[in-house]
Formats: structure tokens, sequence, C-alpha cells
């Protein structure tokens, strides 16, 4: 992989993984990250069986903690992934809220969907200016109309349904302008276009590479 990276004239910041392999693996995980020149390692979603209660949510922040913590030892960061669940209030709560108030700022960082986030409800340019600095990866795409998780986010069905309404960037209801340049303001370092369904690829990144540009 390293070879096809290299002969593509492309770089590697960053890449995900899973919680189990965080957890069991981090010198592996960091070997690979430094070997690729990435900086980050992230985790793009919590196990449904470790995120059902808010007691899960703050044993999740402690391991975030510890993973960060490792990570840092070994030069390379370490992000969570955030989707569309821990936005609803539990118990007066939002599991979200510990996920950011209980993890150490210096060791755990976050990479936003615009898309989910903008399905839970969010507001994108308050929570990047509420979190300024903890935020420094961002994946971009647009959203047809305007559409919402019926319930919490929780169910993975719930995110199928939504698909039918992602599209490239600048084909859409999202003010990815002003999204982008509070994201550069608030210290995101990486913008990656990621879209979930794209029947002709390069048409949708050309549109989105176009877009972009601009901004």
């Amino acid at each position: 992989f390293k070879q096809l990276v290299q002969e593509n004239n492309l770089k590697v910041s960053s890449f995900h993984t899973d919680l189990q392999t965080l957890e069991q693996k981090i010198d592996e995980l960091c070997d690979a990250a430094n070997d690729l020149g990435a900086s980050y390692l992230v985790l793009p979603s919590i196990p449904a069986e470790r995120r059902t209660s808010l007691d899960d949510y703050k044993r999740m922040a402690a391991t975030f903690n510890t993973i960060g913590e490792e990570a840092k030892k070994r030069g390379v960061r370490f992000a969570y992934h955030n989707h569309g669940y821990g936005w609803v209030e539990k118990n007066g709560q939002r599991p979200m809220d510990i996920i950011f108030n209980e993890t150490d700022p210096s060791t755990v960082f976050f990479e936003m969907d615009v898309f989910w986030t903008a399905a839970a409800g969010v507001d994108i340019i308050a929570c990047l200016n509420n979190h300024a600095n903890r935020y420094h990866l961002m994946h971009l795409k647009d959203m047809k109309e305007a559409v919402r998780f019926k319930t919490n986010g929780e169910d993975s069905r719930e995110w199928f349904s939504l698909f039918p309404a992602i599209t490239s960037c600048g084909n859409g209801v999202l003010n990815l302008k002003e999204i982008v340049k509070t994201a550069q303001k608030n210290e995101v370092k990486h913008f990656f276009v990621e879209q979930d369904i794209a029947p002709q690829p390069r048409v949708s990144l050309q549109q989105s590479h176009h877009y972009l540009d601009q901004i």
C-alpha cells in the first residue's frame, strides 16, 4: 500500500481502524501510521454494545484518554469520528457532551462528518466554535435536502434510509463555504471528500473538487 501511495504521489494523513485494534494493537497501528506518514489514527464508530448508556459513554471517554495518551507517546494523534448518534439527551445529558468534556483536549481529537452531524440536528457552526481546536479532521459531502433522523440515529437502518440524500459538495443545502471557513478558523487541519453513495465516483469527485476549489 505504501508503494502504491508513493507511486501515485499521494499522502496519507490519517486512517480509520476499529476499537478492538486500538485497544489491543496500538503499537502496530502507530508503527504503521509513522511508516505511512500519517498523523492521526481515527475511530470511525463506537460499537453499539458499548454505547447503550451514559455510563458506557463515561467508560468510553476514559478509554479514549488511554488510547490518546498511548498514541501521543508514539508520535501519533487519536481522533474520534462522530456519526449521528450521541446527540440526543439521555436522562438529561447528551452522550457526546460526555465525550467532549471528559476527554483530554491535548490527546483526544475529533473528525466531523458534516452530513451525519447535520442529520442529527446539530448546529455545525456552533459545534465547531464551541469545541475550538478539538476537531482536526472533517468529512465533506452535501445533503440534497434537509433530512433528519427519525429518532436518535442509533440504529444503522436510520443511516441507510438517509443515503439517497447524500450528494456532491455544492449540490445540496449545507452551507459548506461557511462550514469550511469556520473549520479552518478553529484548527481543522484535514478535509476529506467522502460520498457514501456515488453512482459515478469520478464525476462526483470532480464536482466536489470544483466547488471546494472556489472556497
